[in-house]
């Protein structure tokens, strides 16, 4: 009974930390991105973007170019997004500090 047990955490810490090391490496990119987030947050809000859309709409952008950033809906998303993680990322820092 008590090898399950111990197979068991065995486990558990093979698992933990390898997504600890898996969430550490992506909070470094997540960290490594936030001046371009910003920028893009900042580019949302912008009299440039709003001219951007105008050239859009009048058809002067090139024809192969994506123009998500131009629609409401990428970049309004992305920023939920974010939102959200962050509150995720709180409640579970805290609940580790608890803990």
């Amino acid at each position: 009974m008590e090898d399950k047990r111990v197979e068991e955490m065995e486990k558990i810490l093979n698992e933990s930390q390898k997504l600890a090391q898996e969430v550490k490496e992506k909070l470094n990119e997540l960290k490594e991105n936030q001046e371009n987030y910003k920028k893009l947050v900042e580019y949302y809000y912008s009299e440039e973007r709003e001219y951007d859309i105008s050239l859009d709409e009048n058809g002067s952008l090139p024809k192969d170019i994506t123009t998500a950033v131009l629609g409401e809906d990428y970049i309004y998303d992305l920023m939920t997004d974010y939102h959200y993680l962050a509150i995720d990322m709180l409640e579970i820092g805290t609940d580790i500090l608890k803990n």
